[in-house]
């Protein structure tokens, strides 16, 4: 488990595509207030990935954030 405040602990760093944080994203992109078409044309291919991590500047994504990124690249994976 990742560091957190006293008496709290966070999940570890892992993809999780049907959490609720997940599901307020895809809401949040999916409502007719959401301006940007380039986002909603990507919600409805299912282009959009979703990954959640602990909170930023904790060392404890960094694998996990680098792996997630991997395959938008060119980059080798690790090994």
């Amino acid at each position: 488990m990742a560091a957190a405040s006293p008496g709290h602990t966070l999940p570890s760093p892992i993809r999780r595509p049907g959490s609720a944080m997940a599901a307020r994203f895809h809401d949040f992109v999916a409502a007719p207030s959401f301006p940007c078409v380039g986002s909603k044309a990507a919600l409805a291919r299912g282009a959009i990935q979703m990954h959640e991590f602990a909170p930023l500047g904790d060392r404890a994504n960094d694998a996990s954030m680098l792996d997630a990124r991997r395959p938008l690249t060119r980059e080798p994976a690790r090994g």
